[in-house]
């Protein structure tokens, strides 16, 4: 045993040595070096090589008491001291890397605009993104290029965390000027209201909590209209926790700010996909938005949880009768819209030029009338893909009329209906125009009161209908003659 102490002092005294990772080096230090078992043992007590008092720059498991190279520490210097511009050209491919670790993600965005370091902009996308999946997603492009993300992240940061009363006076406009052209893509996950509320005469001592919307201020949206480059833009008004602070004055919003954010919409002549969701739209505010939206070549348009309730179905449905026909995607989940206005925004699908690809009105009240009239809408035509009307009032007659669409409507390929009342007649009604319709890739029923056999029937019926659209597909790629309906559909 003091042998074997001896051999951890000696190894403490000898020269300890750092190299590069060259081949033949490397090869030699592989070669010679011992594990930290075998060094103990008596028999290595002789040893006049310790290959284990060489490390290498970068290698993994190196176990050294070594201060940090002159190198690693002038490129520390570098990140710490950095003040905006480009990496440094003298420094190396590995010191660029080793920068990019190194420098503060939370820098001003005005002082990182020029710096090029793929290392620096993955983390502060990993820093930024809210949901980890979503990093990883983008993680599994190999090829994919952080910094236009990262700045749009950055962005984003800054225009929710700056008092909306200095958006023009402090250096936010500036922000948006010089990182235009790399912001297509902008999500802002919470918009502050403004500080200062004007009180009555008489009432400047006190304090006014529940603000009305008229008074509900969120700076001057106009500042948008620097970012012309955006092809998608969302915007989220309520507390981006929904368990904390859930109060009415949070989620509201000025008609001023509906006017100044359509004024900034007219700028953006690549808009392609528009999102507010957390707010309370009234109908005047609705109106002013789709006004302004219906001259964009919209492809996805989207309002959930923004309190729509009466009267805003027929602006919903004029916006669709007029705007262009690349509309292929609508999001109104989680409103109040009512039968009565499903009906006024059908009329709109039914008359609309294009294809209306995907709609979900989950979460809303639309009851049986409005399924009834949704049905017609869309009859004999090329709509809805895809629907959601999961967690809607409608019934159990309501989902019965929700089955039969599966029946008579062919394009409906995909089907969310969770937490709906099947009842024993829908459930009979599901299986029976699934067992027919041989085009239906998914439907969703969970909490629908079926019965356990019948769930196993439709998943059944779902994965014939997926085995035989692949063996199309498959079919079409390999130069077979396109089928007809009577030679496709097995009988």
């Amino acid at each position: 045993m003091d042998n074997a102490s001896q051999v951890v002092d000696l190894l403490d005294e000898v020269h300890h040595l750092r190299f590069t990772a060259e081949r033949d080096v490397l090869n030699a230090w592989k070669t010679y070096n011992v594990s930290e078992r075998t060094r103990q043992l008596l028999s290595e007590a002789g040893r006049v090589i310790y290959a284990e008092a060489i490390s290498f720059d970068g290698s993994e498991g190196s176990k050294t008491h070594f201060p940090k190279s002159l190198a690693t520490l002038a490129v520390e210097c570098l990140a710490q001291a950095f003040q905006g511009g480009s990496v440094p050209d003298a420094l190396t491919c590995q010191q660029q890397r080793d920068f990019g670790g190194m420098l503060d993600v939370d820098l001003p965005i005005l002082q990182l605009l020029e710096v090029d370091n793929e290392l620096f902009w993955k983390r502060v996308a990993r820093t930024k993104i809210r949901r980890f999946g979503d990093f990883l997603e983008l993680e599994r492009d190999k090829h994919f290029h952080w910094k236009p993300i990262g700045i749009e992240l950055k962005v984003a940061e800054a225009i929710s965390g700056e008092d909306p009363t200095y958006w023009f006076e402090g250096c936010l406009e500036d922000i948006l000027i010089k990182s235009a052209p790399f912001v297509k893509k902008l999500i802002v996950a919470h918009l502050q209201h403004s500080k200062t509320v004007e009180l009555a005469e008489g009432y400047e001592g006190y304090k006014l909590y529940n603000v009305p919307s008229e008074l509900s201020h969120h700076g001057s949206l106009k500042v948008l209209r620097h970012l012309q480059n955006l092809t998608s833009l969302s915007l989220t008004f309520g507390p981006e926790d929904r368990c904390k602070q859930y109060q009415r004055r949070f989620f509201q919003c000025s008609l001023e700010d509906m006017e100044n954010l359509a004024e900034a919409l007219g700028k953006l002549q690549f808009l392609e996909h528009f999102k507010i969701s957390k707010s309370r739209l009234s109908p005047e505010k609705l109106k002013v938005l789709l006004n302004q939206l219906a001259l964009k070549q919209l492809k996805v348009l989207e309002f959930p949880y923004c309190n729509l309730s009466d009267d805003t179905g027929i602006h919903l449905g004029k916006y669709i009768s007029k705007c262009p026909p690349c509309l292929h995607t609508v999001n109104l989940s989680g409103n109040f819209l009512s039968g009565k206005e499903i009906e006024n925004f059908g009329y709109g699908i039914y008359v609309y030029e294009g294809i209306l690809d995907r709609l979900d009105i989950s979460y809303n009240p639309v009851g049986e009338a409005g399924i009834l009239t949704l049905g017609g809408a869309v009859k004999k035509s090329k709509h809805l893909r895809e629907l959601n009307v999961s967690v809607c009032d409608i019934g159990e007659q309501g989902a019965l009329r929700v089955a039969q669409l599966l029946g008579f409507h062919r394009p409906l390929e995909v089907l969310l209906m969770d937490c709906v009342p099947l009842g024993k007649t829908g459930g009979k009604k599901l299986i029976q125009v699934l067992k027919e319709n041989w085009f239906v890739q998914e439907v969703h029923c969970k909490s629908c009161g079926l019965k356990e056999s019948q769930e196993e029937r439709v998943k059944k019926i779902l994965r014939r209908n997926n085995k035989f659209i692949r063996s199309q597909r498959i079919s079409s790629t390999c130069g077979a003659s396109e089928p007809t309906n009577a030679e496709s559909e097995p009988q």
